[in-house]
């Protein structure tokens, strides 16, 4: 009887240690694979650290200091805005407010390419067509352009669209609501005017009235000094003969484009 009680204890001891070994087995199976997941996870996680590094630091500072120098015929504010953005490894961040994605912004946005690369400027490219200064009140254009974060904006003044549509003391209040508004990103702002024409007689007036008139906060870039005089025959090859000469044509847009990427280039 004793020897079949021993037998049977036997028995149980041996299923009581498989059990046990059993899970044990498993538990140490378990340690090893989370400890595996783990260094995954944080290979996964140095590796994304090092991408992003990478990126961050994609402008050695040899390309800086280049880069840098050719922002010298911009105002200071926007070259110390865009300095500071770049040093802190973020792309500077321009928004053109501008009458039509035409050869002038896309010579532009091409000169900018070639001359800084593409890690320096995001740019930002918001476009209306005939509108007023009024109408793009209305249309709330500002809000788009406060909505890109910009470092630096470039505003087109639909002077011309204003002078045949809109009243001077309205186009006078409608700009500077547009520029209010803008004014609020904190950004770096630049105005110009839209462009001249043949033999003008009011409209050269508003401009003349505009840039006299424009806060000192805001910088007026002046490139209708690049043309020759309104009058002459010179400026009449500049125009479409469409009998309105009111629209550059592929060399006018030239000496446009030209005096915009001297601002941002020095070129």
């Amino acid at each position: 009887m004793f020897k079949k009680i021993m037998y049977f204890v036997v028995i149980i001891a041996g299923i009581v240690v498989l059990v046990l070994g059993y899970r044990f087995y498993h538990s140490k199976l378990s340690d090893v694979a989370s400890h595996s997941s783990h260094q995954m996870v944080m290979k996964s996680s140095q590796e994304k650290t090092s991408t992003s590094s990478s990126k961050q630091t994609s402008i050695n500072s040899a390309n800086m200091t280049k880069y840098f120098a050719l922002l010298q015929n911009l105002p200071q504010t926007a070259q110390t805005t865009v300095e500071n953005k770049v040093k802190n490894n973020k792309k500077a961040v321009l928004t053109l407010l501008v009458q039509d994605d035409n050869n002038v912004t896309k010579a532009l946005k091409t000169a900018l390419t070639a001359n800084y690369g593409d890690s320096f400027w995001k740019v930002n490219v918001i476009t209306y067509a005939q509108d007023t200064s009024s109408a793009l009140l209305a249309a709330k254009l500002t809000d788009q352009v406060v909505a890109t974060h910009p470092d630096v904006i470039l505003y087109e003044a639909p002077l011309l669209n204003d002078n045949l549509n809109i009243s001077q003391d309205e186009s006078t209040a409608s700009n500077q609501a547009v520029l209010t508004a803008l004014a609020q990103t904190k950004a770096a702002i630049l105005v110009e005017p839209s462009n001249p024409i043949y033999n003008g007689k009011i409209y050269p007036t508003w401009n003349a009235a505009f840039k006299a008139t424009l806060p000192a906060q805001y910088t007026y870039l002046d490139y209708w000094t690049n043309f020759p005089d309104g009058a002459s025959d010179a400026m009449k090859a500049l125009v479409v003969d469409d009998g309105n000469y009111r629209t550059l044509n592929e060399a006018g847009q030239k000496i446009w484009s030209y005096a915009l990427i001297k601002t941002f280039t020095t070129k």
